[in-house]
């Protein structure tokens, strides 16, 4: 690309052909003149008749806030420009972990560094992009709104739907599956062996979300023709909507799709006629995912807090931007919002982080207080604020029965012990095999804790690693003759359809839950008919937590109890008793059962692969994991009481 604007039209399509399907998906207009652009713009392709209807109005109501001053401008340019020229030079940073990445010149849309596919689905998303959008809406410079529209015209002509090379380089296109009645069944395009790619559902809602975004910042540009902008929404009109109708996904991607469907409605449903259908969709399927994956005490069907809270963000700004708009929001949106603000409040730990589960762990403090700032609630504003205002939550334990999530404290404060046990059902999502699972946070530090999550995509090693960190045996759960619990349990899926009974009681002192996994050890067509029932009692007097083990079945099998400790910890291994500290915190677990329990420590093991934590995408460290050991004829029971001081 030498900096010039290029003329790429799909050969099936003349420019006069595109430029003419664009305008004949516009509502037809009241106003003279807007009939008269309208009529004169296919003979204009160096023009921006086009951008006038369309983008003057998205640059005043659509994505961005409003216009910065003079003063934001320069901050935004020296925040953006270094970023700005790398991208000027086609090298390209995403996901963290592999650095600037050439990306050649023309681009190579399949690159993936490491052999990880996230990153080339990434990189057809454009967000990349934005650097470039908004020095151009700092500096007015024309090279970085010229060098956005190239990028975007070479995939438009490069990457289409129907792209015979990119069908030889991106894999399976069989899924055939049409949510809408009478619509033409289009194709999605994901890479073997992974969920996502260039052209998914989810990558066409992302890139939608994107372009409208570029769309507003680039509106007066003056390569912003005709031709660039019937282009793009072109490929709005016959690809990316059509395939986010008839793919909805599931769960956050489920919703993610939904609102940006809502959105398009909004943005562009004044002038495009299948806008205004894609947002009626887009509205009734959020509807949808409210009532569905926000369950009636505030509960979450997805699994990972860290994207359950995201989507729950995402529906708020939806909520926020049709208020500004002043057009109405069903009532059941607000109401499970509001509940699921509570919620997360009251599982978060001490310090302010949602649940360290299936990729969770995100400090939220902020996230919660802006969702509670349409609600104000004074105990979300209690924890959101570090316990400093609001007002403290009359309780210190809860049961949230329809996920199957118990949090237990000693107090409302960051030096709290903090327990999450995990007895329901997986529900829906990001789920780690863990159900039963322990969390611990005492005195600033973990000791039970989650591994964590590594990676989405590699192979070798590092799949080895992402296989292990997700398994059984790297939870705070059990192994039977060490086989895990099944990935799947028959029937799941979905959200659950009611809630469950998990024993819980909590009389100030003393709180007490327990729960039961009876889905089978080991593979699917031929798990082991083991059940494992999991009781705790934790003492807050005594700052002691019971854990009772209890499995059925028959004959006799290898009890594998696992416990995840935090890195660092320090570790020193008796006769049925383990001590650990880590920082000023010192715990210790004592074994009891029937017969001898035999523990050991697994450090950084790579066969098995045993004893591994990550703190964050792209990071991995070796950390203590205390096995305890039973063999013996079921039914047997094996006692855990940890002990935790100074």
């Amino acid at each position: 690309m030498d900096g010039s604007s290029p003329t790429a039209v799909p050969p099936r399509q003349t420019l006069g052909q595109v430029i003419a399907e664009v305008t004949d998906a516009f509502v037809p207009p009241a106003d003279a003149a807007e009939r008269r652009v309208l009529s004169e713009s296919p003979d204009q392709p160096d023009g921006r008749q086009l951008a006038s209807l369309l983008l003057t109005e998205l640059a005043r109501t659509g994505p961005i806030d409003e216009p910065l001053a003079e003063q934001e401008l320069a901050r935004t340019a020296t925040h953006h420009a270094p970023a700005a020229e790398q991208l000027l030079e086609h090298r390209v940073e995403l996901l963290g972990g592999y650095g600037p990445q050439a990306i050649g010149d023309p681009i190579d849309w399949f690159h993936a560094p490491g052999k990880d596919l996230q990153w080339p689905t990434h990189l057809s998303r454009h967000r990349w992009l934005m650097p470039l959008g908004w020095m151009y809406r700092a500096t007015g410079e024309a090279v970085y709104a010229q060098k956005v529209i190239q990028v975007l015209l070479d995939w438009v002509e490069r990457c289409p739907l129907d792209s015979d090379a990119l069908e030889q380089r991106a894999g399976d296109w069989s899924r055939r599956w049409a949510d809408q009645p009478g619509e033409p069944t289009l194709r999605e395009a994901h890479f073997p062996g992974y969920a996502d790619g260039p052209w998914t559902a989810l990558s066409a809602h992302a890139r939608c979300e994107v372009w409208t975004e570029l769309l507003a910042l680039l509106h007066d540009a003056p390569a912003m023709t005709n031709q660039t902008l019937a282009l793009i929404i072109r490929s709005l009109l016959r690809d990316h909507w059509p395939l986010m109708l008839q793919y909805p996904r599931q769960m956050n991607q489920y919703l993610g799709i939904a609102c940006t469907l809502a959105k398009m409605g909004m943005f562009y449903g004044r002038r495009l006629r299948p806008a205004q259908r894609a947002g009626e969709v887009g509205w009734s399927r959020a509807q949808k995912w409210a009532c569905r994956e926000i369950y009636p005490d505030g509960s979450l069907a997805e699994c990972s807090p860290n994207y359950g809270l995201g989507s729950m963000e995402n529906l708020a700004r939806l909520v926020a931007l049709a208020e500004r708009r002043r057009q109405p929001v069903a009532a059941a949106i607000d109401e499970r919002l509001r509940l699921g603000t509570r919620y997360m409040a009251l599982v978060s730990t001490p310090k302010g982080r949602s649940p360290r589960i299936a990729k969770g762990g995100q400090l939220i403090r902020d996230r919660l207080a802006e969702l509670n700032g349409r609600y104000g609630d004074e105990q979300v504003r209690f924890v959101a604020s570090a316990f400093i205002a609001g007002r403290e939550p009359p309780a210190r334990a809860h049961a949230f029965n329809w996920a199957g999530h118990i949090v237990m404290r000693d107090r409302w404060d960051e030096a709290a012990t903090w327990v999450f046990f995990e007895p329901g059902p997986r529900g829906s999502g990001h789920h780690d095999v863990a159900c039963l699972n322990v969390l611990v946070y005492a005195g600033h530090q973990w000791l039970l804790a989650d591994p964590g999550f590594y990676a989405y995509g590699g192979e070798g090693w590092v799949t080895r690693l992402m296989r292990y960190l997700k398994s059984s045996a790297a939870h705070n759960v059990a192994l039977v003759d060490e086989r895990g619990q099944r990935s799947t349990r028959p029937g799941d899926g979905g959200p659950n359809t009611q809630p469950g009974s998990y024993g819980f009681a909590d009389d100030g002192r003393l709180v007490q839950a327990c729960g039961t996994y009876n889905a089978g050890f080991g593979p699917v067509e031929a798990p082991l008919d083991v059940t494992h029932e999991r009781q705790l009692a934790y003492d807050r007097r005594a700052n002691t937590l019971t854990v009772t083990d209890t499995f059925h079945g028959t004959g006799s099998h290898r009890l594998d109890l696992h416990w995840q400790l935090a890195p660092g910890a320090r570790v020193t291994l008796g006769d049925g008793v383990a001590r650990f500290a880590i920082g000023e915190v010192g715990a210790e677990m004592a074994f009891s059962q029937d017969g001898p329990v035999s523990l050991e420590v697994c450090r950084g093991w790579k066969d098995p692969v045993r004893g591994w934590y990550s703190d964050s995408y792209g990071h991995l460290e070796p950390a203590p994991l205390l096995r305890a050991t039973v063999q013996g004829t079921l039914p047997r029971q094996i006692r855990t009481q940890l002990r935790i001081g100074r």
